[in-house]
């Protein structure tokens, strides 16, 4: 599969170790990378198609100090969609309130009708750019009945679209949408978390000697400048590695 970073902290702070511990596994996730650093309400996006660790660009942008309070980084292992600019991650949509909302996904989405609508629509072909498009259509239905969405309906219609999504398919989100980073892990032993005074840094693998813990399972997990400000409910929808056989991965590829 892929592999992801995140970091939230309350007042900005070198990344760059961080972020080449990160990239330096990208020999067995070689199928692209990319990098969103978050300022304000703005976000500067940055990803190629290939090896991170064979990238001369990145090499020279990780030569200058990256300085941010909340960034997604990711290293790609195509399971669906081709190797192409386009189908790296993070994805980035807008919704109609002017919200940007930024994803990272670590997974498979074996069953999701609810995804095919997006098909035609999106830039790529993954499944994980579906699940952005999808939860931002959802956010501009509930802008267009009550104008501004505040924090509390964000979350509540988040936690009820991983709950769903989260049924038959793994579903490791990060998902940033301006101020808060929504965490999100239903695979055992795949997502990482380490908590310090000011920040938490999340991780696919372990990117440095601390103690990190694993990210809870089954629920939504909301934090703000490095801070856990909202825990959802649990579902019962934990995935297991290997339950899912190839007749059922082949069959999401003939869907695309």
């Amino acid at each position: 599969m892929c592999e992801m970073l995140a970091v939230t902290a309350k007042n900005s702070f070198r990344i760059n170790e961080l972020l080449e511990t990160f990239y330096s596994h990208s020999i067995n996730h070689k199928d692209g990378w990319g990098l969103a650093v978050f300022r304000k309400l703005s976000v500067s996006m940055e990803k190629e198609p290939l090896c991170a660790s064979s990238s001369k660009y990145l090499q020279q942008r990780l030569s200058r100090d990256i300085i941010a309070a909340n960034a997604i980084a990711h290293i790609r292992r195509a399971t669906i969609g081709r190797i192409e600019y386009a189908n790296c991650h993070p994805f980035v949509w807008d919704d109609e309130s002017g919200r940007t909302w930024t994803l990272a996904h670590n997974g498979t989405i074996f069953d999701g009708q609810q995804l095919s609508q997006f098909v035609g629509q999106q830039e790529g072909s993954t499944d994980s750019e579906r699940i952005l498009m999808y939860i931002v259509s959802l956010m501009n239905d509930l802008y267009r009945i009550k104008g501004a969405v505040p924090f509390e309906e964000r979350f509540r219609l988040l936690e009820r679209i991983v709950g769903e999504l989260a049924a038959g398919n793994k579903l490791n989100l990060l998902c940033f949408d301006g101020e808060v980073l929504y965490v999100h892990c239903n695979c055992r032993g795949t997502l990482s978390v380490l908590t310090e005074s000011d920040k938490c840094i999340f991780a696919t693998a372990p990117v440095s000697f601390d103690a990190w813990e694993s990210v809870p399972l089954c629920q939504l997990l909301a934090y703000k400048d490095g801070e856990l400000i909202r825990s959802g409910m649990k579902h019962s929808h934990e995935f297991i590695e290997g339950s899912q056989d190839m007749t059922s991965l082949m069959s999401v590829f003939a869907e695309l």
